[in-house]
């Protein structure tokens, strides 16, 4: 899987080279986790990186990266790894980074809400919709986020405070939660229901 990321790794315009340098380094490792550890480890953890760096930047900056590793290698008499190509990167940093942002790909529209939860879904005021069945829809949009694992409607209550123009009496919803906490900062983890 980490492999696959790698080779398919492309540098969006909402990176920048010291986020492009900690997820590389990430998945890199995570693809040759299989192997034992070791220098032929190293040595492939850094080629992946380097190779999905010069793969996913812009061409300019390819050829900026592609530059500074000859060089670097050269100097040395081998090749370099993966963080001494980006220390080495540092000078021309700036230049890659306005790069990135002119020439890189559009972000995917849902990436940018990752770890976040949904937005409050927005009320009319023309529409007269009770509370609990705004709540209801809110948290069943949250269930399908996986932050909860099961939402149940109760059934209405009469209440005794009056009567509606229509000579109805008012119902009252409540709302029964079974709350499987998985870190959601919205519901704490001490409370199993909650009532509308």
């Amino acid at each position: 899987m980490a492999k696959t990321q790698l080779r398919d790794f492309k540098v969006t315009k909402d990176l920048s080279l010291a986020k492009i340098e900690s997820l590389l380094t990430q998945l890199s490792s995570r693809a040759v986790s299989t192997l034992p550890p070791g220098e032929s480890r190293k040595q492939l953890q850094n080629m992946e990186a380097i190779q999905a760096l010069t793969r996913s930047l812009p061409a300019y900056s390819q050829n900026v990266v592609s530059t500074q590793f000859s060089l670097l290698s050269a100097r040395r008499g081998k090749a370099v790894s993966f963080q001494e190509l980006m220390r080495g990167l540092n000078v021309h940093r700036a230049g890659i980074d306005a790069d990135i942002k002119s020439f890189g790909a559009e972000p995917k529209k849902n990436q940018g809400n990752q770890g976040k939860l949904p937005p409050l879904p927005k009320i009319r005021r023309k529409v007269k919709t009770p509370l609990g069945h705004l709540l209801l829809t809110w948290l069943q949009r949250l269930c399908s986020h996986r932050k909860i694992s099961k939402i149940t409607k109760g059934k209405g209550k009469r209440s005794q405070m009056g009567k509606s123009s229509m000579g109805k009496r008012k119902v009252m919803g409540t709302l029964n939660l079974t709350v499987a906490y998985v870190g959601c900062p919205i519901i704490p983890p001490s409370k199993d229901a909650v009532t509308c």
